[in-house]
This record gives C-alpha cells, structure tokens and sequence, in this order.
C-alpha cells in the first residue's frame, strides 16, 4: 500500500468509516502524479507518527479504514549541521539530500571565505523550507529538519556542548568512520566554505570542537555535508 506523509494535518482523532478531506499538502502527488482514483487504498502518516489506512472517494475525500501509531524510530544520535553558505544552487542541493538522509537541524553559517552573503533571509528561507518539506515527503521523513537563521561559526559552536561538536578538516585527524560508531545524543558537525575556514575560525574549532578527517580526498561543502549526515544511517 502506497504511503503518504502529511505536515499540514493532524491524524489523531481520525477514526475508521468515517470520511476526513484528502490533506492539501498530499492531494496533488496523490492524485495527479500517482494517479490514485475513486476504491485506490493508501496509508497516510503525520509528524505524530498516527498512520491511518484509508480508501479514496470518487468525490476525492477519504474513508478511514484503521488508525494506529508508528513505534518512534530508534537512533542513538540526532544531528545539527552547520554548514557554510555557498552558492544557492549547491546550497539547495545539499539541503534536499540531508533532509531526505533525516537529520534533525540545519543550521547556514556565515563563515569569513563565505562567498554568499545574506541579505533577505525570509525570503530565501520560505524556498529552502519548501525544499526541505517536498525532500522529507518524498523519503516519508514526517519530522523534516528544522532549519535556523544564518549566524557565524564561532556563536553556531558555543551554543552547544563541545564535546559533541566535529568540523570536518584536512589532516591527521580521526576519520569520520572511526568516531561515528561512539556518537550518541545530539551531535553537530560543522562543515566550512570550499576557501576552507580562516585562520581565526581555526583556531577557534582546534580549542571548542573535534576535527575529523573526510578522508584524503576534499570534498566540495555539499559533499562533505552529505557525507557526515550519513553517519545516520550506517551507524
């Protein structure tokens, strides 16, 4: 049975034979892009985790067959990206894929060798929360990350405990791959703009957080974000 997520309804009160409205944020992928019509049954699930099986109408409503709740996926760690602006097509692109992975905060840093400055961040962030609400649908994520105003490395780091913050950095350090099994709690990683960090910022990340290799590889920012979300799913 074909699964829906909802961000914009509330399940909890559903209750079976009786008919609710299709949720507006599902109707058009329901209807038009997977062609659903009149006795086609889905599941449809909201950020509380109730899941409901419903049968669609021909006057496009639902009748509620069963209603229960999602046990709450188990993970050892949550992760809260800071990542360094960078040209928005790159930025979007990043944003999609770790909103699809599932981490749960996004945090845009105005790093020094940042070469995007923000000056209309309400209007850039109602784009880049509607890419985050389309990704999350589309990897039936019904918590999509939470996505915070743009601030500088230094106060993203000091907000937080410095025990559970890496930024990824060339050099010896400890691989990615080796931390990620002892992660736990909610974690930050904090990646930086393709000029690298200044050296200020540096020397600021060496005294408040851990630095962890991606490899010997460098890796564009969006790739180095992508590959520290991952640490999500494979560990």
């Amino acid at each position: 049975m074909k699964r829906f997520v909802t961000q914009g309804a509330d399940l909890t009160d559903w209750q079976p034979s009786t008919v609710y409205p299709l949720p507006e944020d599902v109707a058009h992928h329901v209807l038009h892009v997977m062609r659903m019509g009149p006795g086609d049954t889905l599941e449809l699930m909201d950020r509380a985790q109730n899941l409901v099986s419903a049968r669609l109408t021909a006057e496009g409503c639902l009748i509620c067959l069963d209603h229960t709740t999602c046990p709450p996926h188990a993970t050892r760690f949550q992760i809260h990206h800071g990542v360094a602006l960078i040209k928005w097509p790159h930025f979007e692109w990043m944003l999609e894929k770790v909103a699809e992975i599932g981490i749960s905060e996004l945090t845009p840093l105005c790093c020094e060798r940042s070469v995007i400055r923000v000056r209309d961040w309400e209007t850039k962030a109602e784009r880049l929360q509607k890419i985050i609400t389309q990704a999350a649908r589309q990897s039936l994520n019904p918590t999509p990350p939470i996505l915070h105003a743009p601030m500088d490395v230094r106060t993203f780091v000091s907000s937080c405990d410095a025990r559970s913050v890496y930024f990824a950095h060339p050099g010896t350090y400890p691989r990615l791959g080796e931390i990620a099994p002892s992660l736990e709690g909610d974690v930050r990683f904090v990646i930086g703009p393709e000029g690298g960090f200044s050296p200020q910022e540096l020397a600021y990340l060496l005294s408040h957080a851990t630095p962890v290799s991606l490899g010997t590889n460098v890796l564009r920012t969006e790739t180095a974000a992508v590959a520290c979300a991952m640490t999500r799913m494979l560990f």
